[in-house]
């Protein structure tokens, strides 16, 4: 009687006790100084998932190709005007200093006009989302209990907007300078570009990130995260530039979110001049945008409700 009931408690799985204790973090611990670079990786990596981010940078490097040939083609009298100034004179020499003189600008005009349209839509895509679709998600909770900081997780989720469209704009800048050397330009002055140039891509990209990431904050729902940051770039491009043709006043156009800094580009390289006290216009007018709308997303993570342990 016992033999079946025996071989039946043989045959009956057993049970797998699992340890479900926590265990000592091993691995490779990082300062504070850089734990933004965290979020900087994470963001950068979900981003560039996303089809509409690849299908952009596409377009850019597009947009980019065409732009070389353009100013390629702009750029040849100058090397043919170098070639023949011995035979010419002080005549040739005059026009070469002009046409070098006009170099600078074209060369920031290019980059910045050109890649207007990708720069926008991959900050767009990028950086407009990122606040909202973490404060729907409670993940404020996740960074800010411990140990991210506010001022943390703001300075990755700001690199994080600008990472895909600086792969657009610093190639350009560093392209269009060495096409313009090669076309027998100053190396001194082509230098001089190139710094004075990643200054104003620098400012470009956290103007547009600043502003992406201050209207991402107010709101948990991301479209309407874009269409606010789209309908601020658009409008301003649109407004200010009509005003200041109808009122002949062109420091008006600073008000644009890009325009600000394509006027200050124009400053720099000395190819647009402004009078009395339209002159700090532009960079007023960056200041404000950066400063603005960093301020807004800082004041809403930080009061954002977080149960710290």
């Amino acid at each position: 009687m016992t033999g079946p009931t025996t071989a039946a408690a043989q045959t009956a799985p057993a049970g797998v006790i699992h340890d479900l204790a926590y265990r000592r973090y091993e691995g490779r611990r990082t300062g504070a100084a850089t734990r933004f670079l965290v979020i900087l990786r994470y963001a950068a990596r979900v981003q560039f998932r996303q089809r509409s981010v690849k299908l952009f940078l596409l377009m850019g490097l597009m947009f980019m190709g065409i732009a070389a040939v353009i100013l390629a083609f702009s750029m040849l009298p100058q090397m043919l005007m170098a070639d023949a100034i011995a035979e010419q004179g002080s005549r040739a020499q005059a026009q070469l200093q002009e046409s070098i003189q006009g170099t600078p600008a074209s060369v920031l005009r290019y980059v910045l006009t050109g890649q207007w349209l990708s720069t926008f839509l991959l900050v767009l895509v990028c950086g407009a989302p990122a606040v909202a679709a973490d404060l729907n998600a409670g993940a404020f909770q996740f960074h800010f209990a411990r140990p991210v900081s506010v001022g943390q997780y703001l300075a990755g989720r700001l690199l994080g907007a600008m990472v895909w469209p600086a792969l657009l704009l610093y190639p350009a800048l560093v392209i269009y300078s060495v096409m313009w050397l090669a076309f027998k330009g100053p190396p001194a002055q082509v230098a001089l570009l190139l710094a004075k140039g990643l200054l104003v891509v620098t400012l470009r990209l956290v103007t547009m990130a600043a502003v992406a990431l201050g209207c991402s904050s107010l709101t948990r729902r991301r479209g309407l995260a874009q269409a606010m940051f789209a309908a601020l770039v658009v409008g301003t491009w649109m407004t200010a530039g009509l005003v200041s043709k109808v009122t002949d006043r062109p420091w008006i156009s600073s008000l644009d979110v890009t325009g600000s800094t394509h006027l200050l580009a124009g400053q720099i390289v000395k190819a647009v001049t402004f009078q009395g006290a339209a002159v700090a216009a532009p960079a007023l007018a960056n200041a404000a945008w950066i400063g603005v709308f960093l301020a807004i997303a800082w004041w809403r993570l930080a009061r954002a409700e977080v149960v710290r342990g």
